[in-house]
């Protein structure tokens, strides 16, 4: 992975990299962390997947849902990943609608040298909903709920931004990094507004 800076709403890759120190401004090095036994980038060691409306790695979107496409938005926003999911039931006719969103990495991830995937989210009620909850997983499965996982950990904190950790220290391989919103009856929401593996 390049080490890139974002400048405006861009990110360019800089051709070198400068500090201010003892009145000059000195080239220096990319930073590096000491793990396993050596010395790795910092850049290449902390895989950014998503920050405020960047995607420094493909996400991908996905419904697990019966309901039709379209009916709640999953979709980027200027500063965060937005979904809504829904569950609505009809007695006469009998039917159930529903709407499961997800996120997932376009390609899988290795983890082997890494301990935690660590998310900022905030979950909501936008109607009906007593119990919504938000889960982030790794799977070896691209497109599937999220009971389908290797690794997984979820929030009910509603309406505040937490940051979640998983986990992920005993996987070794590639892994597909997804995130889930089913419904209870009614109406919940999740934002993203950043993913990162460390």
């Amino acid at each position: 992975m390049t080490a890139r800076i974002r400048v405006g709403r861009e990110l360019v890759k800089p051709k070198a990299i400068h500090v201010y120190k003892d009145g000059q401004w000195q080239k220096k090095r990319v930073g590096y962390v000491y793990k396993n036994g050596q010395w790795i980038e910092f850049i290449k060691y902390l895989i950014k997947i998503y920050e405020n409306g960047l995607e420094f790695i493909k996400l991908e979107s996905f419904d697990t849902g019966n309901g039709e496409a379209g009916w709640y938005p999953i979709e980027r926003r200027d500063d965060y990943l937005y979904s809504e999911s829904y569950r609505v039931t009809s007695a006469s006719p009998f039917y159930v609608r529903t709407s499961f969103p997800s996120w997932v990495t376009a390609n899988p991830i290795n983890l082997t040298e890494h301990k935690q995937i660590k998310i900022r989210w905030i979950l909501s009620v936008i109607r009906q909903n007593p119990n919504p909850t938000a889960y982030l997983v790794v799977s070896t499965i691209k497109q599937a709920g999220y009971t389908e996982n290797d690794a997984i950990v979820s929030t009910t904190v509603r309406d505040t931004i937490v940051e979640t950790i998983l986990d992920v220290g005993d996987l070794t391989g590639d892994f597909y990094i997804r995130t889930h919103v089913p419904s209870g009856d009614g109406l919940s929401s999740l934002k993203i507004y950043s993913i990162e593996v460390v």
